[in-house]
């Protein structure tokens, strides 16, 4: 492959990572959107060993050493009991402080992120506390406010994580089962399902008959919620999309440089 192959895949891979983005920033705030900015990191790792100049890519490949998002574990049943019962402190602190809860444990629940994902994990804090605050009708903050807030929230957070890592390590805790929250992508699918009326139900049987007819008594279903619905599993698609062809991009770079060093010992 030439210099102006190469360099033109690179450059397609870059502009994959600035399209899943894109997508990650249209996702509604919660736990899933945390999981697909964590995954973009981590193919962000891969990519850059294998760019002559990965510029933005190269912070993606050094963990971020602050301790913001360390969290726990759960190897075992013990540590997973342990980690639930600090996950849902985590939750109530975070939304004490206007951040979405489920986000703030799915932060902390990828083990050490990198520099970049740090970053990004701050900055989105940042937007759940705004925008909780503009859904509860209060006014706007000044940046030093929302600094010291979001500040005082990460060493509330930080203490709860190291305290259960202690009780972890002293072997203190009870076993429990480590069952996994459903992922939202499947809440998204129940919502939608719940929105969707009579026979045109994804789960209705050809013996339902005709849907019968609508009780004024009953609240009327949210469209705007259904829109939403639809608009975050979309960005989720694309996202995963983008995410398979990086990935046989990468396959791809891989081939060629194993190719050429068998070839010559000179790799890309």
């Amino acid at each position: 492959m030439s210099n102006a192959q190469t360099e033109a895949r690179r450059e397609e891979v870059r502009a994959n990572f600035e399209t899943m983005e894109k997508g990650a920033e249209k996702m509604q705030d919660g736990a899933n959107r945390m999981r697909v900015m964590r995954q973009i990191d981590e193919l962000k790792a891969r990519s850059a060993p294998l760019m002559a100049d990965p510029g933005g890519l190269r912070e993606a490949t050094v963990k971020d050493e602050s301790g913001r998002y360390e969290g726990i574990d759960a190897s075992d049943d013990r540590r997973a009991g342990i980690k639930a019962e600090a996950d849902e402190r985590v939750k109530a602190v975070a939304e004490k402080y206007g951040v979405n809860g489920e986000a703030a444990v799915e932060r902390h629940s990828g083990g050490v992120p990198s520099k970049a994902l740090a970053e990004q994990f701050k900055r989105a804090e940042e937007r759940e506390r705004e925008q909780m605050r503009m859904e509860r009708g209060e006014g706007p903050e000044s940046a030093e406010d929302r600094r010291r807030a979001l500040s005082q929230m990460r060493s509330e957070v930080a203490a709860i994580y190291r305290e259960a890592r202690e009780r972890a390590d002293r072997g203190q805790g009870r076993a429990v089962a480590n069952q996994t929250a459903m992922p939202e992508r499947e809440e998204g699918r129940a919502a939608a399902s719940d929105l969707t009326p009579g026979p045109n139900r994804p789960d209705a049987s050809r013996s339902e008959g005709p849907a019968p007819a609508a009780d004024a008594t009953r609240p009327a279903r949210n469209p705007d919620g259904l829109r939403q619905v639809e608009a975050e599993r979309a960005a989720e698609r694309t996202a995963a999309d983008r995410r398979e062809a990086t990935k046989r991009e990468l396959d791809r770079q891989n081939q060629d440089r194993d190719r050429r060093e068998r070839d010559d010992g000179v790799g890309v």
